[in-house]
């Protein structure tokens, strides 16, 4: 059934979460470049691409945008989705806690400011929908996010959010391929797609470099 909408505020530009993923993978490539170095970034301390301004700010603000028409598919990704990007939000708080390596707490921060407004204007978009969100379970970060018995956090957090990022993107590649599938959505997933694609190269290369 095709249920109309009313105009609300749902969509942040997309392509500011487009940059600022873009944003993060320079920031981490060229820290692992100055790492490989013996320089981590220009001030040599931890989290420097951060705070030199490599990466882009926090995106705020949702313009006016009018989805004519949401269907059963349409509800399934961004739910999906959300909670995908609950889990991985979970993960990169723990990994500010916990990381040791300087390339990942920059890709941690980073990601968890841009999901955070993926979160934000997937919740908007549910809510403008109807859907009644429940946001007290648990994400299950530390289930999916287990470090071995003297193993590394650092790996153990790339291996789970390299999970989650292929899961993200097997979802919104399955939602572009709907014909049913409505504008707003299918711009999500279309930009979901892409920008973890990208992400996957640049997490796997972390991986390659921290060596066995």
């Amino acid at each position: 059934m095709v249920i109309q909408l009313r105009p609300q505020r749902v969509m942040q530009p997309r392509t500011v979460v487009r940059a600022a993923v873009a944003g993060i993978l320079v920031a981490v490539l060229a820290l692992s470049a100055g790492c490989s170095d013996g320089n981590a970034g220009a001030s040599g301390a931890p989290g420097s691409a951060l705070a030199s301004g490599a990466l882009p700010p926090k995106a705020t603000g949702y313009p006016m945008a009018s989805p004519a028409a949401h269907n059963a598919g349409d509800l399934r990704f961004a739910e999906d989705l959300l909670s995908h990007r609950r889990q991985a939000i979970a993960m990169t708080e723990m990994a500010g806690r916990r990381a040791t390596e300087d390339q990942v707490m920059v890709l941690a921060d980073g990601l968890r400011q841009t999901y955070l407004a993926d979160l934000r204007e997937l919740t908007s978009l549910l809510q403008g929908w109807g859907v009644h969100l429940d946001v007290s379970g648990s994400p299950a970060a530390e289930q999916a996010l287990r470090v071995e018995p003297g193993g590394s956090f650092d790996r153990a957090f790339l291996a789970a959010l390299i999970r989650n990022t292929q899961e993200s993107v097997q979802i919104a590649e399955r939602h572009k391929a709907l014909a049913a599938a409505s504008g707003p959505t299918r711009q999500i997933a279309t930009d979901t797609a892409s920008s973890g694609t990208a992400l996957l190269v640049t997490m796997r290369r972390m991986v390659e470099d921290m060596g066995t």
